[in-house]
């Protein structure tokens, strides 16, 4: 048996809480100078547990740190390799030094095995939580990709997609910009959101942001009819009817709140095509 030392990667949101997930691990075999890893090659599964995170940056974090360890990993592998390696926390402050962001390494750890590439893909099973999470959630999408694999089509197959513009809305606080809008006597929005998330407090976060949006929508010049293409949480009824409850009683005189489910998409969209084929028929639908 051996001694390996380790390092757990983790992304910690929130430092006063201190609730972190295991991101990677990477193993170091001091003896032998080898080092290995194991690290999520995206944040889209970190996203679905905490809302709002930077998922581009953190995924652009991931892949510098994969990239930094490899050239390492690479070097030591060689003949001559240029520099040894005191301690695993030697190579993981050279590929990312200490700082105030939200992800950070562990302390310094030991454990014992037979071979680094087995310690690593044990360590990596047990500890990368989130990898566990995401697991079979294939279908878990982002708001576009609900739109583009699931939504978009309806529209298409009824030959209405061309209608649909981006719009810029001006509220008394900021602008909100729509990627799909249809004006007939008021402006119509037709938008996306997939609230079959992994944590209930993420799906009540977005809720609530969108509750937010819709207020901010009332306080325009114009009238909204405010079409909200949904994905549901699976097998949490208690949650949909919380979801359609809280934004349905959102709905005014100034915004209207419709929210839309893959069951009601086709009789949504035939209803759609009906009103724009008489309103083009009479004018520009713009």
């Amino acid at each position: 048996m051996k001694t390996f030392e380790y390092q757990l990667l983790q992304f910690q949101p929130d430092k006063v809480s201190g609730e972190f997930l295991n991101i990677g691990v990477v193993v170091f075999d001091v003896a032998g100078q080898r080092v290995a890893f194991d690290l999520l090659n995206s944040a889209a599964g970190i996203a679905q547990l905490f809302s709002g995170i930077p998922t581009r940056y953190l995924t652009k974090q991931l892949h510098t740190l994969y990239s930094g360890l490899n050239k390492i990993k690479q070097s030591l592998q060689n003949d001559l390799p240029l520099r040894q390696y005191a301690s695993v926390e030697e190579i993981t402050r050279a590929v990312f030094p200490r700082d105030d962001s939200a992800v950070l390494f562990s302390d310094v750890r030991k454990t014992l095995g037979v071979d680094l590439d087995t310690v690593t893909a044990e360590l990596a099973h047990r500890m990368i939580t989130v990898r566990h999470l995401d697991k079979g959630r294939d279908d878990v999408k982002s708001d576009r990709e609900l739109w583009a694999k699931v939504y978009k089509r309806y529209f298409d197959e009824r030959n209405i997609s061309q209608y649909l513009v981006p719009r810029t809305v001006t509220t008394k606080y900021a602008e909100i910009t729509f990627d799909h809008s249809w004006q007939n006597g008021h402006v119509n929005f037709f938008e996306s959101a997939n609230f079959d998330l992994l944590r209930e407090d993420s799906i009540k976060n977005k809720v609530r942001r969108w509750a937010g949006q819709i207020d901010e929508l009332a306080t325009s010049n114009e009238d909204y009819h405010l079409y909200l293409f949904s994905q549901m949480p699976t097998g949490k009824p208690d949650l949909a009817q919380y979801i359609n409850s809280f934004l349905a009683d959102k709905s005014t005189d100034k915004v209207k709140v419709e929210i839309v489910t893959p069951d009601d998409a086709a009789q949504i969209t035939d209803g759609l095509k009906l009103k724009m084929a008489i309103h083009d028929g009479d004018n520009d639908p713009f």
